[in-house]
């Protein structure tokens, strides 16, 4: 019980001693979407900063009104991938492939109609909760747990503009960096060598999956549906894990190029050796990530911080998925210590 006091102890002293400004962030300068833009421009201006959402100011109301995100793209473009399924099918023939896609996403806020999305209306899905450069960690890992924020914008006072983002997995990878540093103690060292199962940490749960023989459209389907950045892709046959989605396979089933996008009704495993072949980042150099139900918090924290992933998948002896941890576990598991 002294060691349990201890490391709670220690843990809310440095979450509440540590400011966001302290926190390194991946990206200098703040991305940001304007209202006036069209979803297509928006994404665009995500694709070419390598980033996955950003906050969306509104000029005329001088406020920000939310986060324009690629996940919410996901089911407009499997919409516009059955429209021109059924087109072909109709028609008999090939089609554009960027009709659909440019009818629901192509649109400024004056020409949209009832039927297309608009950035205003997919930023309104995520709000936008602020802070300050000089609040706290605390304050930062209370915010992403109590309104479910992906991401927190850090505000200058005087201008209120944003001038930094801390994403989660910046959050991650800055407590790891700092919590199990070998110069930390021997009581944070106890605590994080311990197993998921004894240390109570919350990975079991339904984990979403999905056959090695559905197609790209049927797996991010299932994503949408669920509001999930990634899911566990199993084989067919023995349900044992083979590979997994993640957000930047979103931005890339999304991305446009000349009016093109990727072909959904490709198998999912050669939908995602297709596309990360196109952006070869870390999806290239770790493509399935998971652990174990015996490992460690260090190296399972240490995993999610290394690839980058927002979530890492929990297996079996049989390498069958029993659970998921994801960095918005990790913080809310540390916050509640």
């Amino acid at each position: 019980m002294a060691d349990d006091n201890e490391h709670s102890a220690e843990l809310r002293a440095f979450l509440e001693t540590t400011k966001a400004s302290d926190v390194e962030t991946p990206h200098k300068e703040v991305v940001e979407v304007k209202v006036s833009m069209t979803p297509v421009e928006a994404a665009k201006e995500l694709w070419s900063h390598k980033v996955i959402g950003a906050p969306v100011y509104d000029e005329e109301r001088k406020k920000y009104i939310g986060f324009f995100d690629m996940r919410d793209l996901l089911s407009t473009v499997i919409a516009s991938h059955k429209e021109e399924e059924a087109s072909k099918k109709s028609d008999n023939k090939s089609g554009s492939k960027d009709f659909a896609f440019t009818k629901w996403f192509d649109k400024s806020p004056s020409t949209a109609g009832s039927g297309s999305f608009t950035v205003s209306y997919l930023a309104a899905r995520n709000p936008f909760v602020s802070l300050t450069n000089d609040a706290t960690l605390m304050e930062v890992c209370k915010i992403c747990a109590d309104r479910h924020c992906h991401r927190v914008p850090i505000i200058d006072k005087s201008t209120g503009r944003c001038v930094r983002i801390l994403s989660q997995s910046a959050l991650v990878k800055f407590l790891v960096d700092h919590l199990l540093a070998e110069s930390k103690s021997a009581t944070l060292k106890k605590f994080f060598d311990q197993t998921l199962a004894q240390a109570n940490f919350p990975y079991k749960k339904e984990v979403k999956t999905a056959p090695d023989t559905a197609t790209a459209s049927e797996v991010f389907e299932l994503m949408d549906s669920h509001r999930l950045s990634g899911i566990a892709v199993v084989d067919h046959e023995d349900g044992a894990l083979v590979g997994n989605t993640s957000a930047t396979d979103i931005k890339l089933a999304v991305a446009v190029d000349d009016g093109a996008f990727a072909d959904l009704g490709l198998n999912v495993l050669s939908f995602l050796s297709a596309v990360r072949q196109e952006d070869p980042t870390k999806e290239t150099r770790y493509p399935s990530s998971h652990v174990k139900e015996s490992s460690t918090l260090a190296h399972t924290f240490k995993l999610l911080a290394k690839t980058g992933y927002h979530r890492v998948f929990v297996v079996d002896m049989e390498l069958k998925p029993v659970g998921v941890v994801s960095v918005t576990d990790v913080v809310e598991f540390l916050a509640k210590q």
